[in-house]
């Protein structure tokens, strides 16, 4: 038998509901947000392999299930025009997210926002710093555009330990 909300001990009826006029995130999005959530982060950095929207994409879809999971507000950065002598803030942001969570669960609902970073691919001196700065790092890469010698020397100049895994895209290209 399945109990109506309400009378599910701990529910009182609420489920946090995406703000009206708001698409849900695609499930693909529900399904990278736990495998990521498994441990521990405030800051995430998507970096792309190579040009285009896969970061800023991945970015706004996580930051959508982490507002609808977490409970609360989500900050997408899209850095990817960002230049090196602009980004202090930038940087500041990051560090003030990671050292008011450390230790925290982020799949519990009202846990404190994370802040989700788009980033450039290596090309953009503003990247490092920013992939460095993030507590994790995930690899955006368009199938058919991104090249895997690219692919692999962004893992191998921020340090796999530091990636948590890569997300595909179909191409772009007709």
């Amino acid at each position: 038998m399945t109990l109506p909300p309400s009378t599910v001990p701990g529910s009182f009826g609420a489920r946090p509901q995406p703000e009206p006029g708001t698409a849900l995130p695609p499930p693909q999005a529900v399904e990278l947000w736990f495998a990521l959530a498994r441990q521990p982060f405030a800051s995430l950095a998507i970096v792309q392999a190579s040009p285009g929207e896969a970061a800023a994409t991945v970015a706004k879809h996580l930051a959508a299930v982490a507002a609808l999971v977490g409970g609360g507000a989500a900050q997408v950065l899209d850095t990817r025009a960002m230049q090196i002598g602009t980004m202090a803030t930038t940087l500041r942001q990051m560090r003030g997210a990671s050292q008011r969570d450390e230790g925290a669960d982020v799949t519990r609902f009202g846990a404190a926002p994370r802040i989700f970073v788009a980033v450039d691919s290596l090309e953009n001196a503003a990247a490092m710093p920013l992939l460095l700065g993030a507590d994790a790092v995930l690899l955006a890469v368009t199938l058919g555009e991104s090249d895997l010698q690219t692919a692999r020397a962004i893992v191998e100049k921020v340090g796999a330990e530091r990636f948590r895994g890569c997300v595909t895209f179909p191409s772009t290209r007709r």
